[in-house]
């Protein structure tokens, strides 16, 4: 499974409905998934767990679609 599935499959599994929401690469975050701020954080700290890293909250705020999360964790070398 590649990053994109295991980062979608985060995402899936920590906000409501996620069976029955379509999470894309290019979905964003607020508009079509309708994730709250706690939502974030919920995916956030369960992203961290799942790859074992740690992300500076200062770097969530360019997080406004599923790819940018995507991005950032290749730019960290996460694979």
């Amino acid at each position: 499974m590649g990053i994109e599935e295991r980062i979608i499959d985060v995402i899936k599994n920590n906000i409501d409905n996620g069976e029955s929401i379509e999470v894309k690469t290019d979905s964003r975050l607020i508009e079509d998934l309708r994730i709250d701020s706690f939502d974030k954080l919920m995916i956030i700290s369960a992203i961290e767990d799942k790859f074992s890293i740690t992300i500076e909250m200062d770097n969530t705020t360019e997080f406004l679609t599923v790819n940018n999360i995507i991005d950032k964790l290749k730019k960290l070398n996460i694979e």
